[in-house]
Parts: structure tokens; sequence; C-alpha cells
């Protein structure tokens, strides 16, 4: 029997921000070695594991005792190329890392959670910053990305709460998803005007052509409007963006992207143009001060938890004049009413859902936490999954009709919900989706 309140969301719940994961096997493995101290004078306490193919040599691991540290451009006569993966992970003693020119890539999780690391110069030959390769390293302050790097991982320096400045160089031709995400110090970004791909106003990272805006500095505070030339709003372009209060989209703004305003606690209210068509997944998600939204006539799609979590959200209100949804005292429902859709989380208590409603859409109620009861009609068939999702206050739903189906991939619930039912109803055992069931005599 699926659980009625917390059904897994095709693989688990409400996601948070990945933790770094492992996406490849290491580049070389052919001969591990330990380098002596007596081998580098020029670092006497270090001692660095590494592979050797072809007469390169990766950096795979490092046992000395932290501090500010110099990686050799040579080992045993050949030259170090690459910082692998994974090879200062959690090494809570290193204070500066300098990596020689003759460096050309440093991979995934190669630094990712040194939380003392504070000073990083980069070799002028390095090309590739893996996936979260910086991850957070939460001392790190500045850092000067050279004219020869040409791709930034995903969530390559995610979480670096202390960086305050960011400068990119010419040739950068790839920046991952969320890679300055969670910067909260960071109040500008900086673009080589040679770059040929992307460019920089106003501190914030756009593409050449200022159509897309790709990140907005975490630090920025107050009131911001999206330049007139933006066409899309990236993926968790403002995501993390703290003490961000209000936001206007323009119209010609046709796409908000996946996490674009994610947890931007501060932002109380938000104007969107009348261009926008899409609203992505976790758009708005934990937005907790924003207390109201207004869905012009132009959007078409809202993906999953786009306003789930905003725990003051009183009301969503939609343009009559849009085809694809409606609004019935601030709570989002399709066009004909038959699918409620979203509940806002700062709304009453209480909540009966109106008798046109015949399915009760995934995640609709996700996030509640101000929710005690609902009643549900007769006329409800169906309820999909993660509907109550982390409502962790709800007591009882109460049903007027048969049992619906539920939606499949049952989960853990996080409440004590009971849910009642009315005598010569059917479909009701003791339970009901893993929650104990009672007869209801209004």
């Amino acid at each position: 029997m699926a659980s009625l309140l917390h059904i897994g969301r095709r693989g688990g719940a409400v996601p948070e921000p990945p933790r770094p994961m492992s996406k490849k096997l290491p580049r070389y493995g052919l001969v591990v070695c330990v380098c002596l101290p007596l081998l580098l004078p020029a670092v006497m306490q270090a001692q660095f594991n590494y592979t050797t193919n072809n007469g390169r040599v990766t950096i795979t691991g490092y046992t000395g005792p932290g501090g500010a540290l110099t990686i050799p451009s040579t080992i045993n006569g050949l030259s170090v190329t690459s910082i692998g993966d994974k090879a200062f992970l959690q090494n809570n003693s290193l204070t500066g890392i300098t990596i020689p020119n003759s460096v050309t890539d440093i991979e995934q999780l190669a630094f990712s959670d040194c939380t003392k690391l504070a000073s990083v110069t980069l070799g002028t030959n390095v090309i590739g910053i893996g996936d979260y390769a910086f991850y957070d390293c939460i001392s790190l302050a500045n850092i000067l990305i050279p004219s020869s790097v040409t791709a930034i991982g995903d969530s390559a320096f995610l979480g670096c709460t202390n960086l305050t400045s960011l400068t990119i160089g010419r040739n950068l031709n790839s920046i991952g998803s969320r890679a300055f995400s969670l910067c909260t110090s960071l109040g500008a970004i900086t673009v080589d005007a040679r770059n040929s791909v992307y460019s920089s106003v106003g501190g914030a990272l756009f593409n050449k052509r200022q159509t897309t805006l790709i990140q907005f500095p975490g630090n920025k505070s107050g009131s911001y409007t999206i330049p007139n030339s933006v066409t899309n709003v990236g993926n968790h372009a403002f995501s993390y963006c703290f003490s961000l209060t209000s936001v206007t989209i323009p119209d010609g703004v046709f796409n908000i992207e996946n996490g674009a305003f994610y947890q931007c606690f501060s932002l109380t209210n938000v104007l969107i143009g009348n261009s926008v068509t899409n609203i992505g997944d976790h758009a708005f998600f934990g937005c907790i001060s924003l207390t109201g939204v207004t869905i012009p006539n132009s959007v078409t799609r809202i993906w999953d938890y786009a306003f789930a979590g905003c725990d003051s959200l009183r009301a969503i209100t939609v343009d009559a004049r849009n085809p694809s949804y409606s609004s019935i005292a601030g709570v989002l429902f399709n066009k004909s009413q038959t699918t409620l859709i979203v509940y806002p989380g700062g709304k009453a208590e209480s909540y009966i859902i109106p008798v046109s409603v015949t399915n009760i859409g995934d995640d609709a109620f996700a996030c509640c936490t101000s929710l005690t009861s609902v009643t549900i009609p007769g006329s409800v068939t169906s309820i999909g999954v993660n509907a109550f999702y982390s409502c962790t206050r709800l007591a009882g739903i109460y049903f007027k009709g048969n049992a619906p189906n539920l939606a499949s991939s049952p989960a853990s619930d996080d409440n004590n919900a009971t849910v009642y039912h009315l005598p010569g109803t059917t479909g009701w055992g003791t339970t009901f989706g893993g929650h104990p069931t009672a007869l209801w005599k209004p």
C-alpha cells in the first residue's frame, strides 16, 4: 500500500543541494607510489600519493602536514599534469595551495571540503576545473581563473561562503550548473572583456549576448531588475541569494529555470513579466518571506516544487486569461479546476477542497508546515506522489467519498495524521497509505 503522506517522488523526497558524488573512476591507475621527502627538497615535509601514465603524473593523495603547500611540477623526473579525483578531499590542515604551470587538470572533488583552504594560486596552463573541485571551501576568499581555463564543472565552487571576488579569463567557454551557488560573500563576478562566451554587468554573470542570466552574486542585497535583454533566467541563477528582497522579471523573459530563486530567504516580492511561459522545478523553493505571487496569462508550465517551502506564501493569483491555470482563494488549480496543483504554505491551518477536484496533484501540499487538517470531497479519485510531503503538523485527513487511488513507491512518513472516512464508503481498511483510519461521524 502506498504511503499517503510521503510517497517517493521518482526516486526520493524533496531534493537538497546534492552532496559531492564521484562520477568516474580515477583517470590513471598503472603505478601507485609515495614520494618521500628526500626526493622533493622544495617541499621537505610533503608526502604525495600519485599515479603515472605515459610519463605524466596525477596526484591522488597527500599525507603531509598541510599549511601553505606548493605542488611540485615534477616527481622523479616526470611532469605533474593533474590533481586527481578527491586528492585533497576533506583535508582540513591545508591553508594554501599553489598549483604549478605543468598542471592542466584539476579533477572532481580534488579540494572539496578543505575548510581551512584560504588561498589558491592556479597555474597558467590549467584547462579544466572539475565538478565539486572546490566545493565547501568555506575559507577561500578570492581566486583568479587564468585565461587558460576553458571549463568549470558543476558545483565547482558551490558553498565557498567566504569567496568575495571572482575573475574569469578570456578563454572560458563552459560553466557547469551551480558552479558559484551558495557563495554568500561574493560581491561581483568579473569577466575578461575578450571572452567570447561570457560577460558581466553590474557584477552579475551573463552569456555574451546577455540573453541568459547565469549567476547573480550571492552577497548582493535589496531589489534587482533583470535587464531587458534577458530572455532566460538560468539554472540556480539566484539560488541562496539570502539578502535579495525584491526582483522584477521583465517582459521578454520566457523561461525561469530550475532552482532559479532557490532559498532566497529574504525575497518578499517578485514581479513575473507577461512573457514567461515556464517556471522550473524548485524555482522559488524555500523563499520563506514571499507572501504572494501572480502568474501571468503567458505561463503554460509550472514544474514540481516551484513554490514549495514558501512558509509565508498566502496566495497564488492567476491572470484570468491564462489558458492553463486558475486560482481559487489563492490556491493554484488547472484551468478546469479538476486538479489541485499548489496549496500555498502560508494559508490557513484547515482546508476544504472544492467539489470540482478529481485529482490532488504531485507535491500539491508539500512543505505546508502549518496545515493541520484537509477535507477531501468524494469527487477525488486520485492523489499524486508526495502530495502531503513534510506536512509536519497535519493531524487529520477527512474523506467524504470512497478511498481514492494512491501513487506507488511508498516511503516513510513524517507525521501522525489519522485518515477519517464516512460510514458507508468503501475501500477503507484499518490503515490507508500507512496511516491509521477511523470512522468519521460529522
